[in-house]
């Protein structure tokens, strides 16, 4: 044991022999093409770039570092039907697996599921697969529950770094439709098919248009969410977040191009096949292709100010900045109209229009990411 950590001390770095070697044959072990996400992983925020996971934390006033608590994003879009993914086994948070059956719109198994799988553990429809039926899985509480799990994708960039790498957001059913929560909705809090409706009703037509504040509801022991609205965006920002809307990167978050396995998702053709179900020549040649594309380097670890004077703590997580395009022009319609509450009026938190990206001028800056407009 003892010499089989040494061997792979990265100080010790690969012998110059072995180095020649992959020089002339090349590798034949592909990276893993995994989705950039953010997640909410045990009630706090963790964001997913090139495999590598970072938690949001910030310092508050006494210096302990805590979870982010408000995260302000832009959706950029979401997938208009739920997916599904059907699990063997009890679900372990430290070990999200691909599922061993799934369906990107909850109407049929995904394509790469293996046959044998569908023939014989669940079906060739949703609709009347017995893993998709109440009561196929039974609670630690003994309630009947559904054995193959709903789920909504979206997609999302932080509020005030809007070029930064698009993000899958996966949120359960939970936090995508609920009816018992009017205390939450009196202050103007929603599950997200409940957020568009509201959305909709105050003359909003596009999720883009807004920045949304997402929290963890506090009466729930699992990470269910709740969305709010916060602000519209300025003009300068329309600029950016109009093209990004209708970018390929986006679409390929929501288009079932990644496995529905949280964070962990990685594109179905770069996996190894399951069995029953080998790869064709094409899929491995569209494998090879994308692994041979150089990885971009890691920046080093950040610390930002955050807007009430705490840190937020990311590493890994810089991005190139997006290249914007010509914007429509911004729709007159008015701001959605708060909900009336007792609540304290909210905190002025990103009212102003964030300041614009870095630029190379300013090598200080340039190693900064902006906020991302936690509270």
């Amino acid at each position: 044991m003892a010499n089989e950590i040494a061997m792979f001390d990265p100080k010790a770095g690969v012998p110059a022999h072995i180095a020649n070697f992959f020089g002339v044959e090349g590798s034949n072990i592909q990276d893993r093409a995994t989705v950039p996400s953010l997640s909410p992983q045990g009630k706090m925020w963790t964001v997913s770039v090139n495999g590598d996971k970072t938690k949001l934390l910030k310092r508050d006033n006494d210096g302990e570092m805590v979870p982010v608590s408000v995260m302000r994003v832009v959706i950029l879009d979401f997938a208009k039907r739920r997916g599904r993914a059907y699990y063997e086994g009890a679900y372990d948070p430290a070990n999200e697996s691909a599922p061993i059956c799934w369906s990107d719109d909850g109407v049929a198994p995904d394509e790469t599921v293996p046959a044998e799988i569908k023939s014989t553990k669940t079906s060739f429809k949703c609709d009347t697969c017995p893993m998709a039926a109440k009561g196929s899985k039974v609670g630690d509480n003994g309630k009947a529950l559904t054995a193959c799990s709903q789920h909504r994708m979206l997609a999302v960039v932080p509020a005030n770094k809007l070029d930064f790498e698009p993000l899958r957001l996966k949120i359960a059913i939970t936090s995508d439709f609920d009816k018992q929560s009017p205390d939450a909705e009196a202050q103007g809090w929603f599950a997200f098919s409940n957020y568009m409706d509201y959305l909709k009703s105050r003359g909003v037509q596009h999720s883009a248009a807004i920045v949304t504040k997402m929290k963890f509801d506090p009466n729930a022991t699992y990470p269910k969410i709740f969305f709010a609205a916060d602000r519209w965006l300025e003009p300068a920002e329309i600029a950016q977040v109009a093209p990004l809307t209708k970018d390929e990167k986006v679409q390929k978050l929501l288009a079932g191009t990644y496995t529905p396995a949280g964070p962990d998702g990685v594109e179905k053709h770069s996996t190894t096949a399951a069995p029953g179900n080998p790869q064709t020549a094409a899929q491995q040649g569209t494998a090879a292709a994308a692994a041979a594309q150089p990885a971009a380097a890691a920046p080093a670890p950040v610390v930002d100010d955050d807007d009430d004077g705490g840190e937020i703590i990311m590493a890994g997580m810089d991005a190139p900045a997006a290249q914007p395009a010509q914007a429509p022009a911004q729709a007159a319609v008015a701001p959605p109209e708060a909900p009336k509450t007792t609540a304290a009026p909210a905190a002025a938190v990103g009212a102003s229009t964030p300041p614009p990206p870095p630029t190379s001028a300013d090598p200080e800056l340039a190693s900064l990411l902006s906020d991302w407009g936690a509270d």
